[in-house]
């Protein structure tokens, strides 16, 4: 694609949590995403990777400004948003929603469901007051509800009901892009295949782009055209999602592909295991941060952090054995 499709453009962002002693001084950071640069395509979805963690849903959440970015830019249709005040962020809301994990809390218990998403078209304007339940009623219907799903407490619907219903939430400003924060890990598994079914219709409809934040591997690939590859708070690989699959370049997303279940029962993925334990992002290793569970690590590894580097195909990876 055109440099000129590019919908989000994440520059350097760094996210860090403080971490204080007994008498509330700060004595060190949690690197949740520290120094990390992507770029997202009207209308495509980029999966983001990792181990539990990783810093993958608090960069999703730092792009729409749910966490305060510690340093670097983000663009939204060429405006950098974390130079936003309050209300021009307001504005922009509408083009940038999210998708939670938990669709159980997610939800205000004491509100009807059509209460709910009638007031998000009320924070907005959008609509005359005797339009918007009519409004609700059409997207309802779109994420697959029903018109007297309008009138019942979340408390009523089923985990895959209430997803809808977020997915509901989200769509109903139009935005050009979602952010969807492991938005089927908490719904059994028949169900996880509607839901993603109905975000690829409603892109298809809606040119809508998405970050798809996931650990489920087989969804990440299906619904992803790339792929970004997180550990410990950095991108360490960045490709198509059938090239990273097909030729995965990092040790670390090797690991990753080698433990998900696969069916390919001709030629398996040779089983990698990961040594040691993730270590702890207060006090992260120094150099490149996945040295000291990598079976190729060099004295280099230990010394200085590699950067993104440019393969072949689109394919992107940090590792000192590809410089």
């Amino acid at each position: 694609m055109a440099s000129g499709d590019v919908l989000l453009r994440i520059e350097h962002l760094k996210v860090y949590f403080p971490v204080k002693n007994a008498i509330g001084r700060i004595r060190s950071y949690v690197k949740a995403v520290n120094d990390i640069s992507l770029s997202l395509f009207r209308g495509e979805t980029y999966g983001l990777v990792g181990e539990t963690g990783c810093g993958k849903s608090t960069l999703g959440r730092a792009v729409i400004r749910l966490e305060r970015a510690a340093g670097g830019e983000i663009y939204f249709d060429n405006r950098d948003i974390l130079k936003l005040n309050s209300k021009e962020m307001l504005k922009l809301r509408p083009k940038m929603q999210m998708v939670f994990q938990d669709p159980y809390s997610s939800l205000n218990p004491r509100k009807r469901v059509g209460d709910t998403l009638t007031e998000v078209l009320e924070i907005h304007n959008i609509g005359a007051k005797e339009e918007r339940p009519e409004i609700v009623l059409d997207v309802l219907e779109r994420v697959g509800l029903l018109p007297e799903h309008y009138y019942r407490f979340p408390n009523e619907f089923s985990g895959g009901q209430r997803q809808r219903i977020g997915l509901a939430r989200a769509f109903l400003l139009r935005p050009r892009l979602i952010i969807c924060d492991e938005p089927v890990s908490a719904l059994d598994v028949s169900i996880r295949a509607q839901i993603i079914n109905l975000l690829k219709d409603l892109q298809e409809s809606e040119k809508l782009a998405y970050l798809f934040i996931a650990h489920d591997l087989s969804i990440v690939r299906y619904i992803s055209s790339r792929i970004g590859v997180m550990y410990l708070g950095c991108l360490v690989e960045e490709a198509p999602a059938e090239r990273l699959f097909e030729n995965p370049l990092h040790p670390y997303t090797r690991a990753l592909l080698s433990a998900s279940p696969s069916i390919d029962v001709e030629s398996p993925r040779k089983r990698e295991r990961l040594q040691g334990e993730l270590p702890s992002p207060i006090d992260p290793p120094p150099g490149c941060p996945f040295h000291t569970r990598c079976s190729r690590a060099a004295a280099a590894c230990r010394q200085y952090q590699p950067r993104l580097k440019e393969m072949e195909k689109n394919q992107k990876v940090a590792c000192i054995l590809y410089e």
